[in-house]
């Protein structure tokens, strides 16, 4: 079965904390709240684990991600576990989103993410762009698997992480915004770099696809 990851286009509030980094200083520190769905285990070591090993994909960037906080525990409406899959549609989508912590750790992999159903997903992360004024209340949002694999893991927690930062899906095998994330998606852009560390506003390269992945947009 194939893995991918997608992005949610729903414009959402940013919630990622830059720490108290002067901007002046080379290398930017991110703290980022970490929660659990109650049906899954992971322990703060796992997560610091994912975390750095996440980071180390980003330091080309100067790009670091650091847990905020301690790890919580969250439950959302319709999401108790099923054969199908933790997210199974829209609304049980969109449930784990409206949690308050940045990175949701979800059984996986989950069913849907962007119109696409009943292929296995192992993160998806809502669009940076200003919301309607019926989703405000909804936030930065990234919801991601934990697999045995620590260092596939981060790269999924990383790519999630590019993509709440404004970083579209680029279609090349090797890059961390791949469409299809594996072990070895390591190529990062200078643009997409800039991006991360700068924000949404700097990633509008045109060059970037406008229907990736086969997402439906509408």
């Amino acid at each position: 079965m194939q893995i991918i990851t997608a992005i949610v286009g729903l414009g959402l509030l940013m919630w990622v904390e830059p720490a108290n980094a002067q901007r002046t200083q080379t290398q930017i520190p991110f703290r980022l709240t970490v929660g659990v769905h109650d049906h899954e285990t992971v322990s703060p070591d796992r997560v610091d684990k994912i975390l750095e090993e996440a980071s180390k994909v980003l330091k080309k960037c100067n790009v670091v991600l650091t847990r905020k906080g301690p790890v919580g525990k969250f439950t959302a409406p319709n999401t108790a576990p099923h054969q199908e899959g933790l997210i199974k549609d829209r609304r049980d989508r969109d449930a784990v989103h409206k949690v308050n912590f940045d990175f949701k750790v979800v059984e996986t992999p989950f069913f849907f993410c962007r119109g696409i159903e009943n292929e296995a997903v192992m993160g998806c992360a809502f669009d940076p762009p200003p919301p309607p004024a019926e989703q405000r209340p909804q936030h930065q949002s990234m919801i991601v698997g934990n697999t045995s694999d620590l260092k596939l893991t981060a790269k999924i927690w990383a790519h999630e992480f590019g993509h709440r930062r404004g970083l579209a899906h680029r279609n090349e095998k090797n890059a961390l915004m791949a469409c299809k994330v594996e072990r070895d998606n390591d190529e990062i852009s200078q643009h997409e770099c800039d991006c991360i560390r700068k924000g949404p506003q700097f990633c509008t390269d045109p060059v970037e696809p406008a229907r990736p992945c086969g997402e439906d947009l509408r």
